[in-house]
């Protein structure tokens, strides 16, 4: 079923979902993913990428600090499903005011509110090297500016998800920050992940 709802915005007013997948890669520092962009197997995977991806537009790039808020429940061997909010802040508010409230006290007792298993708040490093995005997308190629921050939410089942959304609308709106973030620049990506290395 989560087929159905790929290329459908998820929340009223966001961009269309226009990947088909997210690949994750988690790193000890920021040293550490120099060293991996710097060595020649990560040239050859580099080489790999465009027979099986289209490159003709920019692709998320993910390097950020992810801070755990709940995993109450949370089963890793059977991970139900994840949804990513990738958030661009709206104009006109610096990053230090997006941030706080991005992150808040209360995302804890919101996801609890909303059924999640695991709740993960991922914010930028360094300024430049959380994500680029195709802002191009739209044909508006002067327009490309890069996402602030990251929401990753898990649910058992996607029959959870929909049950949290449906049930808990104020909350649901609450979490997602909508006062805060550009939801015509902002994304989601409803996903199953498979861990290749834990």
């Amino acid at each position: 079923r989560i087929a159905d709802l790929v290329g459908r915005p998820l929340v009223e007013g966001f961009a269309p979902t226009w990947p088909d997948g997210c690949a994750e890669t988690w790193y000890d520092d920021v040293d550490a993913l120099a060293d991996m962009v710097a060595s020649p197997r990560f040239r050859e995977l580099m080489e790999d990428e465009p027979k099986f991806m289209n490159l003709d537009r920019p692709r998320p790039l993910l390097a950020s600090q992810a801070r755990v808020i709940d995993s109450n429940g949370f089963d890793p061997h059977s991970r139900g499903v994840k949804l990513l909010v990738f958030a661009a802040r709206r104009a006109g508010l610096d990053e230090a005011t997006f941030m706080q409230a991005w992150a808040r006290d209360d995302d804890a007792a919101m996801g609890r509110a909303l059924g999640v298993s695991q709740h993960i708040v991922c914010t930028p490093v360094a300024a430049g090297i959380l994500i680029q995005t195709d802002r191009a997308a739209d044909g508006a190629a002067g327009n490309a500016r890069p996402y602030d921050a990251v929401r990753e939410l898990w649910w058992p089942s996607l029959a959870h998800f929909e049950r949290a959304c449906e049930q808990h609308p104020e909350t649901w709106t609450a979490l997602l920050r909508l006062d805060a973030i550009d939801s015509t620049h902002s994304m989601t990506l409803l996903s199953q992940e498979r861990v290749i290395r834990p």
